[in-house]
């Protein structure tokens, strides 16, 4: 449940402070392999809240394309 909130929050940083936003999408790319389904979909979405200073994740979140969770 920690975890969940934890990416939550970090679509909240993308929103208000972008520079921050570089250092976050190496955590939030370890997000999208997490076991939990809830997890992955929370780093997805706040990868898409960072905009192109996300594009070194599009490679995993292409992958989660074929995610059945």
């Amino acid at each position: 449940y920690e975890r969940i909130k934890a990416y939550h929050a970090f679509s909240e940083v993308a929103r208000s402070n972008p520079q921050t936003s570089k250092q976050l999408i190496p955590i939030l790319r370890t997000g999208l392999n997490d076991h939990d389904p809830t997890v992955r979909r929370n780093a997805a979405y706040a990868l898409a809240q960072f905009g192109p200073v996300a594009s070194p994740a599009v490679p995993e979140l292409a992958a989660a394309l074929a995610d059945v969770d």
